[in-house]
């Protein structure tokens, strides 16, 4: 998610349209980062010790899961191709 940076409208007119929406989208992005931190809290306490190196610097909830889907899901699955064609 790609975080779009607006300019700070006036403070002194806080009636106006752009300082409202300016302050509606404040409002939205401490939500989904208190939520979004939250959620990277739980991933990071439920992983084991082995998995915390792949995780440990990643700034978004999203980006962990994706990397411990990789690593968990997307390998194991390489893994069973491989297994299977070498059988064959």
């Amino acid at each position: 998610m790609p975080i779009v940076v607006k300019s700070i409208p006036s403070l002194a007119d806080k009636t106006s349209k752009e300082y409202k929406s300016w302050k509606e989208d404040q409002e939205q992005y401490k939500t989904w980062l208190r939520i979004d931190s939250t959620a990277m809290g739980l991933l990071n306490g439920s992983i084991n010790s082995t998995q915390l190196g792949h995780v440990i610097n990643l700034i978004t909830s999203k980006k962990i899961w994706d990397t411990l889907y990789q690593i968990n899901v997307k390998d194991r699955q390489s893994l069973n191709v491989y297994t299977l064609v070498k059988e064959i």
